[in-house]
């Protein structure tokens, strides 16, 4: 199974980390073409400095990992995973634009029934702006799994996960075989 990770803060990294160990093979996505060429490098970034183990894992299993700014390298991609950070602002509202767009440019990208799990801390109801954002261009699965992740111990918190809260766009999906194989494994 081939997962697209959409956003490379620490999250995205994290979750990188830990599928790559479940032998994912796994596309790393981020506009910031200076990210992704010291990841490339030596999988450093802020977020892989603060946490080293995610390094580690990263080095352990490149030959499983592909970091790219070209979003066609997605088009394989049975799940992707949108983790890029959200900014709060000075009032404490949410800058969630960069996260959209992110999905746009994925979204133009993808195939049919793509399974989009959001993990980034988006507001509630954020789901429907994408459904409204490719209405009549892809049927995609969206999916919301809010998770907040300790800088420093992430890996092994997310290793230690025995439960997974997930909303779903559609209650059909809850019996859809990818996803269900997805969250098992």
């Amino acid at each position: 199974m081939n997962i697209g990770i959409v956003g490379l803060s620490h999250q995205g990294l994290v979750y990188m980390s830990f599928l790559s160990k479940l032998n994912f093979k796994i596309v790393g996505l981020d506009t910031n073409k200076n990210l992704i060429n010291d990841l490339k490098k030596n999988f450093v970034s802020i977020d892989t400095q603060a946490e080293p183990s995610i390094q580690k894992t990263l080095k352990k299993n490149k030959k499983k990992i592909k970091f790219t700014n070209n979003f066609k390298e997605i088009v394989n991609c049975n799940f992707l995973l949108v983790t890029e950070d959200v900014k709060i602002l000075p009032d404490g509202s949410k800058n969630e634009t960069k996260v959209l767009d992110l999905i746009k440019i994925a979204s133009k990208n993808i195939k049919t029934n793509t399974n989009f799990i959001i993990l980034s801390q988006v507001s509630v109801g954020f789901a429907y702006k994408i459904k409204n954002l490719v209405k009549n261009k892809k049927n995609i699965n969206i999916l919301n799994s809010p998770d907040i992740l300790t800088i420093g111990q992430a890996l092994r918190d997310l290793e230690e996960k025995k439960i997974f809260i997930v909303g779903l766009s559609n209650t059909k999906l809850a019996k859809n075989k990818n996803i269900k194989n997805f969250f098992s494994k």
